[in-house]
């Protein structure tokens, strides 16, 4: 299943804290004619070729990391940046290509949001955002699985934990706690388009190639084209003020 037009507002909470995904009215839709969505989660190759894929899920969960990391929307940047020219394109850099300029310039404090400075690391912060890059990089194949996603985001919070001296109580692997939780550990990755095997065999990346200091294809910021359809592309609503 490809979910599509995930975004936050897509994302319940119960009260336990257990996220819910809702309202995939797109999903189901298989209109792969024309690029529909919401500025800031597409996926720039779906924008571009019309051509939705597994991985643009993974794009888009790549930009609600960075979402969340920041407080701030997928069409909220600093008004120097737009003067500056460093993002020319039709729809804007949305949150993706603002933190990620952010990222590779060494400015990470920029993108954290001031409420959660004594809450984060800075090795917590470069593995999430070195993990909200790999989603997002701007070739598909670039991009990781779901499920490297999902055991990724387990190592940095039992790490975080570690360094805290907060132990987090549940310490089973990755596996045991997919098969414990009922999470599908086998993901149907056809391409819903064209209906060839999305996911190529990737190896898994280590903490280094995380680092800010490295320079990597999956750091290049991404750049929107005009997309074929604009009428159909639609705002995302504003987070809260920070």
């Amino acid at each position: 299943m490809i979910c599509y037009d995930l975004k936050t507002t897509k994302i319940l909470l119960t009260e336990s804290y257990r996220a819910k995904l809702g309202t995939f009215e797109l999903s189901a839709s298989g209109d792969m004619d024309k690029v529909i969505g919401t500025i800031g989660y597409i996926d720039p190759q779906y924008n571009r070729y019309c051509e939705l894929t597994a991985k643009s899920d993974v794009y888009t969960f790549g930009v609600i990391l960075l979402e969340i990391i920041s407080s701030r929307g997928p069409q909220m940047w600093d008004q120097d940046m737009r003067d500056s020219g460093i993002f020319d394109n039709h729809l804007g850099p949305g949150i993706a290509a603002w933190a990620l300029e952010r990222f590779k310039a060494g400015h990470v404090s920029e993108i954290l949001d001031d409420r959660l400075a004594d809450h984060v690391d800075e090795e917590f912060l470069g593995d999430w955002l070195g993990l909200a890059s790999w989603c997002t990089s701007f070739e598909v194949d670039d991009r990781p699985r779901i499920e490297e996603v999902g055991e990724r985001l387990w190592e940095i919070w039992k790490d975080h934990r570690n360094r805290i001296g907060q132990p987090y109580e549940y310490e089973r692997s990755w596996e045991e706690f997919v098969k414990v939780e009922w999470i599908p550990s086998g993901v149907d990755s056809r391409d819903k388009s064209s209906g060839h095997a999305e996911f190529p065999e990737e190896g898994k990346m280590t903490k280094h190639q995380y680092s800010p200091d490295v320079s990597s294809p999956q750091l290049q910021m991404t750049q929107y084209d005009a997309s074929p359809i604009g009428s159909d592309i639609t705002l995302s609503p504003p987070l809260s003020p920070r």
